[in-house]
């Protein structure tokens, strides 16, 4: 969108608009860019979804300290993926949350960088989705900032990554639990991890008991078998209590490990009827000369998706030559 069709647009008196999607051109003022989310388009009734699509997001946020008590949901899409300049810093993205105390999901790009230490924690008491995609190379200031946020009705908190090198390492695993103290109620989990135990990432996951969906990726190329050793854990047993009771949705992203391992567990969760209903794994590597066959569990109600994609001496996956074991029922 140019510049003089929004300021007509923003002019507009529409109350009840509960849906605001906005691509803005490179050429659009980044002086008045921070004045767009205040404009009267934004300000409704009720609660209103808003999407901004720019090569700097960033500038949408003023510098200068401000509230905004009309947004609830925001998402801020970085159109120019191939580097960070126009993506929030961590400062801003405190600042964002800190101006916006109705928030209720936001979706933004970020990276590791402009973070104050002596920045209070900060009370989110309406927030209830939060998704950061990291385009650093290091997610440790991310950490820090998610150490800062108290979100006690957060329900969905995803972190992805965008640079090929970011995960998140043991170091942000005392976060992580902090997190899940501060945000008991969270049922929807992404994240992407290295260099991790399997007992740091189960301390993790103990403490939240409402999870219904787990979505990991572990870029784990060492010896260290935490993806094989966390589907046993999550494996239901008589002799102890299942780290995830109310688990309906589980992904995971890994190097591939023995086939007996990930076939048990689904046996075992059909076998205690336990509410797991959907699961995929995405191994990076080839697949075995006979691949489990899936369909048993398929006729008790459990959609299964596994997928064996090799991966390069750079251990980069190489899609073309995947292979699908079998696609999940709709």
């Amino acid at each position: 969108m140019i510049q003089g069709e929004f300021w007509l647009l923003a002019g507009v008196d529409a109350p009840l608009l509960a849906d605001v999607q906005i691509t803005f051109r490179h050429d659009f003022s980044e002086s008045d860019r921070s004045q767009v989310l205040s404009s009267n388009l934004f300000r409704t009734r009720d609660r209103q979804t808003v999407f901004i699509a720019s090569q700097n997001v960033a500038a949408f946020v003023p510098s200068a300290p401000f509230v905004w008590d009309h947004l609830t949901d925001l998402t801020l899409k970085h159109m120019d993926t191939s580097w960070t300049w126009g993506v929030l810093d961590c400062g801003v993205a405190y600042q964002l949350l800190k101006g916006c105390p109705r928030l209720r999901s936001l979706i933004c790009p970020i990276r590791c960088s402009g973070l104050e230490q002596t920045n209070e924690d900060l009370l989110l008491p309406s927030l209830e989705s939060l998704t950061m995609n990291n385009y650093s190379n290091s997610s440790e200031v991310l950490e820090k900032l998610v150490d800062q946020l108290i979100m006690p009705q957060l329900s969905k908190f995803y972190m992805i990554n965008f640079h090929p090198s970011a995960s998140l390492h043991m170091s942000g695993f005392v976060s992580l639990e902090r997190l899940a103290d501060r945000s008991p109620l969270i049922s929807d989990l992404s994240l992407e991890l290295s260099d991790i135990t399997t007992s740091s990432l189960v301390s993790v996951l103990q403490r939240l008991p409402c999870l219904e969906t787990v979505g990991l990726i572990i870029g784990d190329f060492t010896e260290q078998p935490t993806a094989a050793d966390l589907t046993r854990t999550l494996t239901p047993d008589a002799d102890a209590l299942h780290l995830c009771p109310a688990l309906r949705h589980f992904t995971l992203e890994c190097r591939g490990f023995a086939d007996d391992i990930w076939v048990n567990f689904l046996q075992m969760n059909l076998d205690y009827n336990t509410s797991l209903r959907r699961v995929y794994f995405h191994f990076w590597s080839p697949p075995p000369e006979t691949v489990p066959d899936v369909e048993p569990f398929l006729a008790r109600g459990l959609d299964v998706t596994v997928k064996y994609i090799p991966v390069d001496e750079r251990a980069e996956p190489t899609p073309w030559q995947g292979i699908e074991a079998l696609a999940a029922l709709d």
